[in-house]
């Protein structure tokens, strides 16, 4: 990975905005697994001419399409375990984040750190507010998780590109 991330990916921030406010956790899951669907659609607009004639209209299917082009590790660990969450709300009847929901976020994102600092004690500067990872919300470190796997996976054809050449596609490779 590097050092910095260069994406073209239009986040819908206000929507994020009101799922970091979000007074429940159902509206907080919802509002970010919709940005991260939405940045899955965008990645792979950027390497399968009709991505739509993939077949992967969900989360998961957009997923392991980017599994079978190579792409592997934290960053799709990351947004599955988001999924995961997501789904046991839709379709478990679960509406309050549970501490092994966010387990299964913060592992992958521990490795997305290497070991720079601990999750807990990061500092964040969100909307022009400081906040500090270990004293917010379960809703809201549900929403910094999801941010951070929209930016790594929607960087995903810029890292690419610099490490393959400007017009590297890997269907054309």
């Amino acid at each position: 990975m590097t050092d910095s991330v260069t994406f073209d990916f239009a986040l819908d921030q206000q929507r994020l905005q009101r799922a970091f406010s979000a007074s429940d956790d159902v509206g907080a899951v919802i509002r970010t697994h919709y940005e991260l669907d939405r940045c899955l659609s965008h990645v792979l607009a950027k390497y399968f001419r009709s991505p739509k004639k993939l077949g992967a209209t969900r989360v998961s299917p957009k997923l392991d399409r980017l599994e079978a082009l190579g792409f592997q590790g934290p960053r799709i660990d990351l947004a599955r375990a988001i999924d995961e969450v997501r789904n046991d709300f839709a379709h478990r009847d679960v509406e309050e984040l549970r501490t092994s929901d966010l387990e299964k976020l913060e592992v992958p994102t521990r490795l997305l750190m290497a070991g720079k600092v601990s999750i807990e004690d990061y500092n964040l500067r969100l909307w022009q507010e400081n906040y500090h990872y270990g004293d917010l919300l379960r809703r809201q470190k549900f929403v910094v998780l999801g941010a951070m796997s929209i930016a790594v996976l929607a960087a995903l054809p810029h890292e690419y590109g610099m490490l393959f050449g400007k017009n590297f596609n890997p269907l054309k490779a």
